[in-house]
């Protein structure tokens, strides 16, 4: 709530947990009581049925609901039948490369392109889990109710071979999720996507001090129009761009970078090809030695009895 208030009179969009078990209503319904909450960003499926429901059913007043990017959608009929559930923005998958994005603005409708959110710089989330590294690590208890809350007081980094430090944030439902250490960027492609009708661009930070979160933000509004050249944010992202312990990961363009299709047949087989061609390579084997196809066999034998 405090921060809420804080945040006036700037719109705020507060995020519900990314996994909502039958038991656990109260996570989201509480949502629903905050004051000065003007959207929640809805990222299951399951909660925006809910929330569907709970409108059409109890008549509950929601605020604005904003799909996000886990819903999955990577297609205009997916794009569709969520906006139909009554999403005031929408962004798609990550899935989608800028290309494939703006394709899938310029299959809707303008009413429903208008609707579609870029998250043009993010550190993408890479794993979610029920086990709580905060009370692991940092505590002696083994739930919410013993560990003290370790996750509101400290920030957390797991730290991989190449010495990457992927933040790690705690939910509502004591859940984390751990982001890639370094965000990527389609600074290169937002005039792309604003020609091609998308009118929402999002910017994720997680793991930034709030001495860069101004200029960072500066730099993507500049971009956007066109007061900024894409090599010129695109080096200041490079240069500047610092996390909470103070390195800097660089940006990359991700899963944002176009790629074409690669030919079926450059692909490594899967586990089941590869056991069928084993088997075909022993069988032709045994019969280059002399043994009878199972086909030639048959013949063979009706041959015997006719």
């Amino acid at each position: 709530m405090e921060a809420l208030q804080a945040a006036r009179p700037k719109a705020t969009v507060v995020a519900t947990p990314r996994i909502i078990k039958p038991a656990e209503e109260a996570l989201w319904r509480v949502l629903l009581t905050l004051e000065g909450a003007d959207a929640l960003l809805v990222r299951s499926a399951g909660l925006l049925v809910r929330l569907s429901e709970l409108a059409e059913e109890e008549g509950a007043q929601l605020p604005r609901l904003h799909g996000d990017f886990s819903l999955n959608v990577a297609n205009s009929d997916a794009a569709r039948a969520f906006l139909a559930l009554n999403l005031h923005r929408l962004a798609p998958t990550f899935d989608l490369d800028a290309s494939q994005l703006c394709d899938l603005s310029a299959q809707l409708l303008p009413t429903e392109r208008s609707r579609l959110e870029a998250v043009i710089h993010t550190n993408v989330p890479i794993f979610h889990t029920e086990h709580c590294v905060f009370a692991r690590c940092l505590s002696k208890g083994d739930s919410y109710k013993d560990c003290g809350h370790p996750c509101t007081r400290h920030s957390l980094h797991l730290v991989d071979q190449e010495q990457r430090r992927h933040h790690v944030l705690a939910d509502s439902g004591c859940r984390n999720t751990v982001f890639n250490a370094q965000p990527q960027s389609a600074a290169p492609y937002v005039s792309r996507l604003l020609k091609a009708g998308v009118r929402h661009l999002r910017v994720e930070l997680t793991d930034q001090p709030g001495t860069v979160v101004g200029p960072l933000l500066q730099h993507y509004a500049d971009l956007a129009r066109g007061e900024k050249a894409v090599d010129e944010v695109m080096a200041w992202l490079n240069d500047n761009l610092v996390d909470s312990t103070g390195r800097q990961p660089g940006v990359t363009l991700g899963s944002f970078r176009p790629t074409a299709e690669r030919a079926w047949d450059s692909l490594r087989p899967t586990a089941a090809e590869e056991r069928a061609n084993r088997r075909r390579g022993a069988f032709e084997h045994k019969d280059m030695r002399g043994f009878a196809r199972p086909a030639q066999a048959k013949r063979k034998i009706s041959r015997l009895t006719s």
